[in-house]
């Protein structure tokens, strides 16, 4: 799964010399992020909050992708869904209760 996720970002970034490939990175987070990758199941979120690589905006898959890398352990993601309930982002209304528990 790790594995899959760093092949991910080098096709994103265009890493080791090879030229950037937005649907093998996309199709390699997608793997990563299924078997519980999740550092994979974060960057899936940032691609869906932003519409980068090949998909579009989707605030639903954002928050999904984000509870996912938060029951893996990313305090990122935690960090992340603490500033949408604090500031009426993601599709969500403000609810500084679910914000201080993020925190």
């Amino acid at each position: 799964m790790y594995t899959q996720f760093r092949l991910g970002v080098t096709c994103d970034k265009g890493e080791l010399g090879l030229v950037t490939d937005e649907e093998e990175a996309e199709e390699l987070y997608k793997m990563a992020a299924d078997g519980g990758n999740s550092y994979a199941q974060w960057r899936l979120g940032e691609t869906c909050e932003f519409g980068e690589l090949t998909l579009a905006i989707n605030l639903e898959a954002t928050r999904t992708s984000y509870q996912k890398a938060i029951d893996g352990g990313r305090a990122g993601a935690q960090g992340r869904l603490c500033e949408a309930y604090g500031h009426i982002e993601l599709g969500l209304v403000i609810n500084h209760e679910a914000a201080c528990t993020w925190y």
